[in-house]
């Protein structure tokens, strides 16, 4: 069972040297932060607390016309061009599995990866591709590893879906607000277990909203087991390489 002593990812310290996987931070490309000025709030805010490197991973689905690898990338510089501060940033994206999707592995589309080829993808909470072991089996093939975000927040998966996942090498990462709440019972419970069962291999903020974010870190705590659970994917986080 998980310890009794609290504490918060900030009074915890788990923040400095932190690198954050997946957030969207990027601005004004999907439904997190809009504005320039907000996302540099944000990278300040990490900054503060001893965040070393962030990976932008905005979403990307078929209904996001504009968020391609160009504009993106685009964005990204204007947004270097801005920012001035220490932190280490990187475009990746958060691939939805979904028509999209499927058109541009066929396309042969080299995916935006802030990692070396690990790539980040998601479903819908309710419900997965039908031939998503297909796809997946597909990236793998092309020499991709991948990071199932978020599995704790799907509605679908079970622990027989989980082990299979596993089994075939596929990564998982934890929202870290997914433990007090966040996105409610369902995702805190499966959360909290597959945490417990040492089932998750990396963690991220998927911050959408600073002052959300920032309060939750500040204020919401973490039993010592949690904390001590965080530190070990917090550190296969560190072990990820910037760029190809």
């Amino acid at each position: 069972m998980f310890g009794l002593f609290k504490k918060s990812f900030i009074s915890s310290g788990l923040i400095n040297g932190f690198v954050d996987v997946h957030c969207h931070v990027l601005p004004g490309v999907d439904d997190g932060i809009q504005k320039m000025e907000s996302a540099l709030r944000v990278l300040e805010f990490y900054e503060q607390n001893g965040v070393k490197r962030v990976f932008f991973t905005p979403h990307v689905a078929e209904e996001l016309h504009e968020n391609n690898r160009d504009n993106l990338l685009r964005r990204l510089d204007e947004l270097k061009k801005q920012y001035k501060g220490n932190i280490e940033l990187a475009l990746g994206a958060e691939y939805m599995l979904d028509n999209g999707f499927e058109k541009l592995l066929d396309q042969k589309e080299d995916f935006l990866c802030a990692s070396g080829k690990t790539i980040l993808v998601e479903t819908t909470a309710q419900q997965g591709p039908i031939n998503m072991s297909q796809i997946l089996f597909e990236l793998q093939d092309r020499g991709y590893d991948i990071m199932l975000a978020h599995p704790e927040r799907y509605f679908y998966m079970h622990q027989e879906e989980y082990d299979e996942l596993l089994s075939k090498g596929i990564n998982f990462q934890l929202n870290l607000l997914s433990l007090i709440g966040l996105y409610g019972e369902h995702a805190k419970k499966k959360g909290k277990a597959l945490l417990e069962q040492g089932k998750y291999t990396y963690v991220g903020t998927d911050l959408h909203k600073l002052k959300i974010h920032k309060e939750q870190m500040e204020i919401k705590a973490f039993s010592s087991s949690e904390v001590k659970a965080l530190a070990k994917l917090i550190e296969n986080n560190s072990k990820l390489p910037i760029g190809k």
